[in-house]
């Protein structure tokens, strides 16, 4: 490839950018969007949807997460009791996210937390 093609290209790609900026392309963040609790209990800590993963078919969403005992650590770590039982669980919504399921896959064998995979500890009954 030659110094002439990588410029042209070059060039392209940059016209391309100053056209979408140009054209003030609007992706507003908030355009019909709605927050929703998936899951919410006294005493407990949820967290790391991000690290379970997140699935759409059109009206159905799956989000996997983990469960544990909330303990209060500081604003320097999770607050996550690293000495009790954390599961990782599915919550599952069959209408685009108004109402959700949680499952516990491990009560059939399936996704159990091998211990130090996350912060808390696997439960015992499922060894």
């Amino acid at each position: 490839m030659n110094l002439g093609h990588v410029i042209s290209r070059l060039s392209l790609l940059i016209l391309a950018l100053i056209v979408v900026v140009a054209t003030g392309v609007n992706l507003k963040a908030d355009d019909g969007v709605q927050h929703v609790v998936v899951f919410g209990e006294d005493g407990k800590f949820a967290g790391w949807p991000a690290n379970h993963g997140i699935w759409l078919w059109g009206n159905e969403i799956l989000v996997g997460f983990s469960i544990g005992i909330h303990e209060e650590l500081g604003n320097e770590r999770h607050n996550i009791a690293r000495d009790k039982i954390e599961q990782h669980v599915l919550g599952r919504s069959l209408d685009g996210g108004e109402t959700w399921q949680i499952e516990y896959p491990a009560e059939r064998g399936m996704l159990i937390n091998q211990g130090g995979m996350r912060h808390g500890i696997t439960d015992p009954k499922l060894h």
